[in-house]
């Protein structure tokens, strides 16, 4: 669907929430995202098994050499990586077109570890405070990426493992933030596995909250549900992009 003002969805960018249970396929759906892309490995490997060319690089140094088949992957050790990836991507000095948290579960963990480091090992209630305001700027600086004035503009998939809570999957991630993530992203897609009538499996990210589990779709002019309906059907992520970007 055309939109009007085409030559500015060209550039147009997208933040994403992909939640789902282990073995479902997130990492591999977010490794489909347009690239040069930037996946932050807090998972310990589980980018090593993506398609396509891979090279690590550690953020105190320069840029590898990379191509649009190329994920750059960070392996985060601690909270400070996420930090120093940051002050790169606010640079501009980048060539990635999407970066990755894969996943916010685990790196709200390390945030947590830093916080207990430097206050005694154990957290207080004030300390968990301290945890949500930490990831809740940080996860909203690394969205705005996506905008103006940034000077290159990043497409920013949050990946998730689902936890049932009150009888809905929702992230899983700690205190006020589980309510919170969804309204800060574009896009929230769970992501499930079903049994097609070839006898195998499907893929499915849906995108409207008609079941017990967390998914929405804000985008317009066009959107993701005019073009898929509820459910993206064996979803790609870069034909996702593609879309939001009036390109299909």
């Amino acid at each position: 669907m055309a939109a009007q003002g085409g030559s500015e969805l060209t550039e147009r960018r997208i933040s994403l929430l992909v939640h789902g249970e282990a073995g479902t396929g997130k990492s591999r759906l977010a490794g489909s995202a347009p690239g040069p892309r930037l996946i932050l490995d807090a998972e310990g490997g589980a980018a090593e098994f993506l398609p396509g060319h891979k090279v690590n690089w550690d953020p105190a140094g320069p840029l590898p050499e990379a191509t649009t088949d190329t994920s750059v992957i960070v392996t985060v050790r601690d909270w400070g990586t996420i930090e120093q990836v940051y002050r790169v991507l606010l640079s501009g000095q980048h060539y990635f077109e999407t970066v990755i948290w894969d996943s916010v579960t685990e790196i709200q963990e390390k945030c947590k570890k830093a916080i207990e480091a430097a206050n005694g090992g154990s957290m207080t209630q004030n300390l968990w405070g301290s945890l949500y305001d930490k990831m809740a700027d940080k996860i909203k600086e690394f969205r705005d990426l996506r905008l103006a004035p940034c000077p290159k503009p990043v497409h920013t998939v949050f990946v998730a493992i689902s936890v049932n809570k009150d009888g809905r999957w929702k992230a899983d991630v700690q205190g006020s933030l589980v309510r919170k993530l969804p309204g800060w992203v574009d896009v929230v897609g769970y992501l499930k596995v079903m049994g097609n009538p070839q006898g195998g499996l499907s893929r499915i990210l849906a995108i409207q909250p008609l079941g017990d589990y967390d998914a929405k779709d804000r985008t317009s002019d066009p959107s993701l549900t005019e073009r898929f309906g509820n459910a993206v059907l064996d979803p790609n992520m870069a034909q996702i992009c593609a879309v939001l970007r009036g390109e299909m």
